[in-house]
């Protein structure tokens, strides 16, 4: 009952700044008001499918991690706590978005463990070999060209590391994601978009019974 008037709040005092935004918009680059609220609901929302991804990281307290399409920073905060010399980079189209994540890991962004920017993960704003591992938590639907990204995260990775990436197959869409503006995909269809990209030793991983999610799981080449 809050939240929906809280939202019909938002919508307007939104109005007059960005428009009638739709929901799927706002999904795709949360913005004002609504998107700060829906940042809020993706914490509550995604923190089961969150834990789980960050058992699949296996991550070492020095790694280089980056997310991509970090959203409200949940990932970031989990994964942070679990490193010691290491740092773990989100990166977000929203700047709604980089600023809540900012809010919630205040504490890390000031010891330097967690760095939170705005940018497109079609042009990574990072060198070759960079990073240990990439991970991505339902922000693949929202990609203009998927292929570009899953190249662009090869690129930054070091030999060796590896991407994961959770998202809802198209078995569990509604109407398995017929007339949908975003990108569905088969667990099939990840896979094979992974390989064309150029990772190898492409796993699927099953997310828990009572889960939506899966996870695609592939790794830059080893040196």
């Amino acid at each position: 009952m809050i939240h929906s008037l809280l939202r019909k709040l938002a919508r307007l005092l939104d109005r007059p700044v960005v428009g009638d935004v739709s929901l799927d918009e706002q999904y795709r680059t949360p913005r004002g008001l609504s998107g700060m609220l829906i940042g809020q609901d993706m914490l509550r929302q995604h923190r089961p499918e969150n834990r789980w991804t960050l058992s699949l990281l296996d991550v070492k307290p020095t790694d280089h991690i980056l997310e991509i399409g970090s959203g409200p920073g949940l990932l970031l905060h989990l994964t942070s706590r679990q490193l010691h010399g290491g740092q773990v980079w989100g990166l977000d189209l929203s700047r709604s978005m980089v600023r809540l994540a900012c809010l919630h890991n205040w504490p890390a962004v000031l010891q330097g463990k967690v760095r939170i920017i705005s940018g497109n993960a079609a042009h990574l704003p990072f060198g070759k070999e960079r990073f240990d591992t990439v991970v991505s938590v339902h922000s693949i639907y929202f990609w203009k060209d998927p292929l570009q990204v899953l190249q662009e995260t090869l690129r930054v990775l070091k030999p060796g590391g590896k991407l994961v990436l959770t998202f809802m197959p198209r078995r569990r869409w509604p109407q398995q994601g017929e007339g949908s503006t975003c990108h569905v995909f088969s667990e099939e269809e990840m896979v094979e978009l992974f390989q064309q990209a150029g990772f190898v030793q492409v796993r699927v991983f099953k997310g828990e019974d009572h889960f939506r999610e899966c996870a695609v799981v592939g790794k830059q080449t080893p040196a």
